[in-house]
């Protein structure tokens, strides 16, 4: 059913009411251009500010990810998640969907940095007119990648990316992330289509609870599942975190699959 303001008139998705129309028109009256300039020097000195600490926590992520082994990303990312939350739930409690969403901003910025270092290395910088006169920053790729490790220029060489992203338009700052947006979904689809090692755990199979990859999507039929858990060998690895990881993705699916049956069933 279409959304209605106070006034009972139809709200159109992304156009605002009559009513807030209305407001805004009335103070746009009293602004002065001297006003407007003063927030839009502001937002473009965080802007600056924003995007150049963007690309420093995506060479940081870019690091990370280049270590690590097939299966390893989501226990990372539940890692950073549990660090940047220490007093919320735990990683093992967030839904299946929520994990994909953090893991899709870690590996956003990841190709945000990613596409710097190379534009950077080759020398594509090439305003689009909408920009002020557009150089090179003034920092060399090595100097960017010296940023994912501790070092007493890291202030200077952010200062420098700073400088340059904060001479490149707003749009130019949107194509970048939507450049590295683009790039991560590629990246998700492909690690979605590509066949997993299944998650078994043997007597000498050297096999840990951080290689399961059962709690994203249950890949493994329920008979393997039960299966697997019923093994001596496979218990002795895990612990109680695990089991309630376990009990909390699996009860998630339960309630997942009872909404569908409800659903069929209407």
């Amino acid at each position: 059913m279409p959304k209605t303001d106070s006034d009972s008139t139809l709200v159109i998705a992304g156009e605002p009411g009559k009513k807030a129309l209305t407001r805004l028109r009335s103070a746009g009256e009293k602004l002065t251009g001297a006003q407007i300039a003063e927030v839009v020097r502001a937002t473009e000195e965080q802007r600056a500010t924003f995007q150049g600490s963007a690309v420093r926590t995506g060479i940081f992520i870019l690091a990370k990810r280049l270590t690590l082994k097939h299966g390893e990303w989501q226990p990372f990312c539940a890692e950073v998640w549990t660090a940047l939350h220490p007093n919320r739930q735990r990683a093992a409690d967030l839904t299946p969907a929520e994990r994909d969403n953090f893991a899709r901003s870690l590996r956003d910025y990841a190709f945000l940095a990613q596409h710097f270092i190379a534009d950077l290395e080759q020398g594509a910088f090439a305003g689009d007119g909408r920009d002020a006169a557009l150089t090179a920053p003034a920092v060399e790729a090595d100097e960017v990648l010296a940023l994912a490790l501790p070092s007493t220029r890291a202030r200077a060489i952010t200062e420098r990316i700073e400088a340059f992203v904060g001479g490149r338009s707003l749009r130019r700052m949107l194509q970048d992330f939507r450049r590295a947006e683009s790039a991560s979904d590629t990246a998700e689809a492909k690690d979605a289509t590509e066949p997993r090692p299944r998650s078994t755990v043997s007597a000498d199979s050297g096999g840990s609870q951080g290689e399961l990859d059962l709690w994203r999507d249950l890949e493994l039929p329920l008979t393997q599942i039960k299966t697997l858990f019923a093994d001596p060998v496979f218990v002795e690895k895990t612990d109680r975190d695990f089991w309630e990881r376990a009990a909390s993705e699996l009860e998630a699916q339960m309630k997942h699959a009872k909404a569908k049956a409800k659903e069929i069933k209407g």
